[in-house]
């Protein structure tokens, strides 16, 4: 969790909000070191970093620190390293992607069923913007640039919204391009109590 900061305000979400200018909650580079130092001293062979938050997004500089910091220290450990970026696709950039690209992190995003849907579990702090849409010119400039429509996998969260909606969810993944959806047992995670 490089940073707590996130763009948006999910209704379920059990991460205490911070603003996007707020750094309070921002990982240091020396907690990284010791973090993968530590993620190191395990004794498998294979070594997954995913970064979840907030939305790593946000802090971006410090998903580049880890990659690098961890790919340096795998020189001399001889790891089967990979990393997983887990974000609502909203503040990626073209350069952000290409990086990602180039490193192997592979992207991890929620999408909720169709836009009515998204928006009302997911909705930006900014609410002049339209979630949904961003994420949909987003997913496209992502695919693009890795040229896999599989690049991208994604995952919903079920609200009280979404109940009896169960093919619009699907339909709307079929219509943005995932091969996939993956099913589960409801956990009560986060403020999905309430």
């Amino acid at each position: 969790v490089p940073t707590l900061r996130c763009n948006s305000s999910c209704i379920y979400c059990q991460v205490k909000r911070h603003e996007s200018s707020d750094h309070s909650a921002d990982m240091t580079k020396k907690t990284e070191k010791n973090i993968v130092k530590c993620i190191f001293e395990g004794p498998s062979p294979y070594i997954k970093i995913e970064f979840q938050g907030g939305d790593p997004s946000t802090d971006f500089d410090m998903v580049k620190y880890i990659i690098e910091e961890a790919e340096w220290q795998n020189l001399f450990k001889k790891r089967e390293l990979s990393f997983v970026i887990c974000t609502n696709l909203t503040l990626l950039t073209p350069e952000m992607v290409k990086y990602l690209k180039k490193h192997k992190c592979d992207i991890s995003t929620s999408l909720d069923g169709p836009k009515d849907l998204h928006d009302t579990n997911r909705p930006l702090q900014d609410k002049s913007l339209d979630h949904h849409a961003i994420f949909e010119k987003n997913l496209k400039m992502v695919r693009d640039i890795w040229g896999d429509a599989d690049c991208v996998s994604a995952l919903m969260t079920t609200s009280k919204f979404s109940l009896g909606r169960y093919k619009e969810i699907i339909d709307e993944y079929i219509r943005l391009g995932f091969n996939n959806i993956f099913l589960r047992s409801l956990n009560p995670y986060g403020f999905a109590k309430e």
